[in-house]
């Protein structure tokens, strides 16, 4: 998870679409912690994507992730 963290926060080092790939995993994983009720986890996960897309600056990743 904090690989996936590191990437999509650094817009300097990272493209649009695999900061955006980094951050649709989290939501995927999180999507499957959430299906085997395993809250703790689910909970962490929506803190760190909350994170990310309150950092985001780039308003069409910002568009996208408004979907998830």
């Amino acid at each position: 998870m904090e690989q996936w963290k590191k990437i999509a926060l650094k817009p300097e080092e990272n493209s649009e679409w695999r900061r955006f790939a980094a951050a649709k995993s989290i939501v995927f994983t999180r999507n499957f912690f959430g299906e085997r009720m395993d809250g703790e986890r689910v909970k962490y996960l929506d803190q760190l994507f909350n994170e990310i897309k309150e950092r985001e600056k780039s308003e069409t990743l910002r568009m996208y992730y408004g979907m998830f």
